[in-house]
């Protein structure tokens, strides 16, 4: 076990936090993790990000702000023990206990309708939302939706497909996919070298017809880079809540908010502190 989380969890160098853009939530296993909440005046969704692997909160604080700006959204991020400034050694279970405090402190102290809630997974991120988005479903709440980018059917399923889940294996996606009763996309670079296509498309089957949104295959692109083209992700992310989660008014009130298209790689990106992931940059945490 110790073996396999070493593998498939590889948390970067810690990006600090300034503490005044962070807080910490403690898990059912008694770890602190720590999180931020982006909040926009007048956003009527909320999404629960988790992000991928070898990211932290540090690294990732630019850019989810940079979403939550031109989405005009609420954003709850925050990173899985033993990542970032976290307690204790990553698993597959510690991952399960991280989201499921961070929706609690959605619910409970920041009193946010479920149903105005998305759950967002990017990467290994797709295995803790799979498994809330699924685990609400069953116990009939009703949230916003559920959005998976770069997504795997399940970790060993990366490696060798044996067609089913083997014991042993982590994040079993395919398995609860199609007991997920919200509203449902898959995002995924047509190129994914990492994690192939055919995860991502695998997935999107295997949910429930009646709330199976438009997928988005994007061409030409592979598994760290699918949002370096900012706009039409925007684009499809702005349609998916549309059509989903907004009436007209709330939904011409977020457009109206958005914020001009701005890429990690983009001169306004920069000069908002926003670099591409694959270089370890100081962000500029600056509100």
């Amino acid at each position: 076990m110790g073996n396999v989380n070493s593998i498939l969890f590889r948390p970067p160098e810690v990006t600090p936090l300034h503490p005044n853009n962070r807080f910490f939530l403690t898990n059912s296993y008694g770890n602190r993790i720590p999180a931020c909440f982006f909040r926009r005046i007048g956003a009527s969704v909320t999404l629960l990000y988790s992000h991928a692997n070898a990211e932290d909160l540090g690294l990732m604080f630019g850019w989810i702000k940079c979403l939550s700006r031109r989405l005009n959204v609420n954003v709850l991020a925050f990173d899985y023990t033993g990542y970032g400034e976290s307690d204790g050694e990553p698993c597959e279970e510690a991952c399960y206990a991280d989201i499921d405090v961070a929706y609690e402190y959605l619910i409970n102290v920041r009193k946010i309708d479920p149903s105005k809630i998305v759950l967002y997974g990017r990467s290994v991120g797709s295995g803790p939302a799979t498994y809330l988005a699924a685990k609400l479903s069953d116990e009939g709440v009703e949230i916003g939706g559920l959005v998976l980018e770069a997504s795997f059917k399940s970790v060993y399923r990366v490696v060798a497909d044996f067609g089913c889940t083997v014991l042993g294996d982590k994040f079993p996606n395919i398995d609860r996919i199609s007991s997920v009763r919200c509203p449902t996309m898959i995002i995924h670079g047509a190129d994914d070298k990492t994690i192939p296509i055919e995860h991502g498309l695998a997935l999107h089957n295997a949910i429930h017809e009646s709330y199976k949104a438009e997928p988005y295959w994007v061409l030409g692109k592979g598994h760290n880079d699918l949002d370096y083209n900012f706009e039409p992700l925007v684009n499809k992310l702005n349609d998916f809540l549309d059509i989903y989660l907004d009436d007209e008014e709330s939904g011409e009130k977020r457009f109206q908010a958005g914020l001009a298209g701005v890429s990690r790689t983009s001169k306004a990106a920069k000069g908002m502190g926003i670099e591409p992931l694959r270089l370890r940059t100081t962000l500029s945490y600056d509100n």
